[in-house]
């Protein structure tokens, strides 16, 4: 990916936490050669930034709050009014500082609570990619991938029911704008993270990880960076599990957003008699029986 990454930015949300997925990525695509431009809610995101530049990565960051539409613009105006931006990776959610919701029934769930969820782990999605999708278009290239979960997608957690609904959201966007932009030359994507050692990890899910058979050494970042390459334009809105109990799945996906035509429905198998179905010769047997008893 290094011989095609000169002059090409990337944008990568949640990413001021120093042991996160996002700055993970950042600087795997910083290494990898990009410009990149990172988004935290707070100032440590400059932290962040000097970090990648000690390491000799061009890199900038904005704080910024991406579920309000002055937050975006920021964001936006950050990365040259998305310019050159060819690679977006919306990883913001989850977790503000470290802080993380308390699990709460969902009796107990007040609107507010609901709606703040949403508009953490999937609103921020929507408002980030639809700032930089129509310069992807125009340009005819583009890599998103949208950071999911395993949460809301093959698994839930009890008392969490807004955070898995909006991560299964997140794969549902991922697939509906895909389809939307596949023929301008751009692919989307989501990975679903599982057990993933970070600094908003509870020691319990440090604890299930700990007990998975395959380890932790591999790189939520290394394993994920296959989607930013060009090669990657054969794969289209295929959700990527990424857990320390999984190996990277994936599956090749339509390779444009034409709708399918409708198929036929399949021919039904001929419709066989009582005395040919499975199972009759057997019935009629013990039906036999019984009159010869009585």
């Amino acid at each position: 990916m290094s011989g095609a990454a000169a002059n090409r930015v990337a944008v990568v949300t949640g990413a001021g936490s120093s042991t996160g997925i996002g700055f993970a990525v950042a600087r795997s695509l910083g290494r990898a050669g990009l410009r990149v431009v990172i988004a935290s809610t707070t100032d440590r995101v400059h932290e962040r930034v000097a970090e990648l530049r000690s390491e000799g990565i061009e890199a900038s960051g904005v704080a910024c709050d991406l579920t309000a539409e002055s937050g975006i613009a920021a964001l936006f105006a950050a990365a040259d009014d998305g310019e050159s931006v060819d690679v977006l990776v919306n990883n913001a959610g989850m977790a503000v500082l470290g802080e993380m919701d308390s699990l709460t029934v969902l009796a107990q769930v007040s609107l507010e609570q609901w709606q703040r969820s949403l508009e953490r782990n999937l609103t921020t999605g929507f408002l980030v990619t639809r700032a930089f999708l129509p310069g992807m278009q125009q340009r005819g290239y583009g890599r998103i991938v949208n950071v999911s979960s395993t949460t809301g997608t093959v698994s839930a957690v009890a008392g969490d029911s807004a955070y898995a609904a909006a991560k299964a959201g997140m794969v549902g966007f991922t697939r509906a704008i895909a389809l939307e932009s596949a023929s301008h030359g751009i692919t989307v994507n989501a990975v679903a993270p599982g057990w993933i050692a970070t600094g908003s990890q509870t020691e319990r899910e440090a604890a299930a990880g700990r007990r998975a058979p395959v380890g932790r050494d591999r790189s939520t970042a290394d394993r994920g960076r296959w989607q930013f390459d060009r090669r990657g334009s054969g794969r289209l809105s295929a959700p990527v599990v990424l857990d320390q109990r999984r190996d990277v799945i994936t599956r090749p996906a339509a390779a444009c957003c034409e709708r399918p035509s409708t198929p036929s429905p399949p021919a039904r198998p001929p419709c066989r008699s009582r005395r040919t179905r499975p199972g009759a010769a057997v019935l009629r047997t013990a039906m036999a029986a019984r009159r010869s008893v009585r």
